[in-house]
């Protein structure tokens, strides 16, 4: 009787630690992080549709619509796509919280620049004074020659005014010259006019020479999150950072806006055929590049390809990914498996024996523990079912 009453007892602890271990499992799997929610917000525009394959799967992503959120969901076998999702009536979806709720909304969409209208309405405001102009000195005209010439001098002063509050385009520029007599001032105004337009390109081209001549090469870098956004401060301007797409790295600009001059991360992409290398800090052909990524804590899902020469696990030791080309030279991942005896080894890339052999997969330790406990609690329970008949 002792002995059936400890199997039940170790038995209901064997249980019990197996739900708080799937449930550890699932709060890790669902864990929102607040510096990913920021990077979001901070590298998209205006609460588009993100794409799936790229963000994380697991989070709510916010529309336009307050009402409304995005969710991605699988479509097939590898594709997932964001699916538009509704809020309650009287809730809308804050970001922030991954949840849709009554008070609390916060609005993390970019509003559009205005600069456009403004600049219309500037423009129309100009070409109406030029008109009423020309018609006071086409009146002037027909009464009397000395008139004329003082309306003239006017129309100069007046074309100067113009050209000091507000500088205009060469098609204005064209229009006054066609009403002035004068053609030698208006020549001298359009020369001020050019060296004001070329001035700010000027400096823009030469900020580049001297951000691109000062990228030094990096000799041992160390394992890096290429998931991340990187920040720009003023210890890493002068260096690029890799992302998950080999093709494509971030580099630090200075960003002028409205409120002023700002560092921000800007991506950019190599020439065809070439990969970005962190340590060399620049693009270079792929016999020279090396990766220096760390691992996604998902690295034994299916994965978005990139490259052809890199294989990746599967949660199925015996199975992983390789990178094939469609007849359109786009590249997806397609499932393989090792030969029997063999399992696939993630470092050396290859199928390897069993005792060569480490588990890349995150969960794979947690769920191999959950299921070893399910197993020894079955065992207790035909031992125990075995000394109840007996007895």
């Amino acid at each position: 009787m002792k002995l059936i009453l400890i199997s039940l007892i170790f038995l209901t602890y064997c249980t019990i630690l197996s739900l708080v271990e799937s449930t550890i499992i699932e709060q890790i799997k669902n864990k929102t992080d607040d510096s990913y929610i920021t990077e979001y917000i901070s590298i998209t525009n205006n609460c588009e549709k993100p794409d799936c394959q790229i963000f994380r799967r697991s989070y709510l992503y916010p529309h336009k619509n307050p009402q409304k959120y995005y969710k991605c969901k699988r479509i097939g076998l590898i594709k997932w796509e964001a699916q538009e999702r509704d809020c309650d009536l009287d809730k809308k979806f804050n970001f922030l919280r991954q949840k849709c709720v009554r008070n609390g909304w916060v609005n993390v969409c970019k509003e559009q620049p205005t600069s456009t209208t403004e600049q219309q309405s500037t423009t129309e405001s100009i070409s109406t004074t030029k008109e009423i102009t020309t018609e006071v000195i086409t009146t002037e005209e027909t009464t009397t020659e000395e008139i004329t010439t003082k309306e003239i001098t006017t129309e100069e002063i007046t074309t100067e005014e113009i050209t000091t509050e507000e500088i205009t385009t060469r098609e204005t520029t064209t229009e006054e010259t066609s009403t002035t007599e004068n053609p030698t001032t208006i020549e001298e105004t359009t020369t001020e006019e050019i060296t004001t337009t070329d001035y700010p390109t000027t400096i823009e081209e030469t900020t580049t020479e001297l951000s691109s001549s000062t990228f030094e090469p990096i000799p041992t870098p160390g394992p890096y999150n290429c998931s991340l956004v990187p920040q720009c401060d003023p210890s890493n301007l002068n260096t690029r950072f890799p992302m998950r797409n080999v093709t494509r790295y971030y580099e630090c600009e200075l960003i002028i806006s409205e409120s002023g001059a700002i560092w921000k991360p800007v991506q950019k992409t190599c020439l065809p055929s070439l990969y970005f290398s962190f340590s060399h800090q620049a693009c270079v052909d792929p016999s020279k590049w090396v990766d220096v990524c760390l691992p996604d804590f998902n690295i034994c899902e299916v994965p978005k390809c990139f490259i052809k020469n890199k294989l990746y696990p599967d949660f199925n030791p015996r199975d992983y990914y390789e990178c094939v080309e469609d007849i359109n030279g786009n590249l997806y991942p397609q499932k393989q498996t090792c030969v029997r005896a063999l399992l696939f080894g993630y470092e050396q890339q290859r199928c390897i024996p069993p005792n060569e052999w480490q588990d890349p997969c995150i969960y794979n330790k947690a769920n191999a523990g959950k299921i070893t406990s399910y197993i020894f609690s079955m065992i207790l329970i035909i031992i125990t079912l075995n000394f109840s008949l007996m007895g």
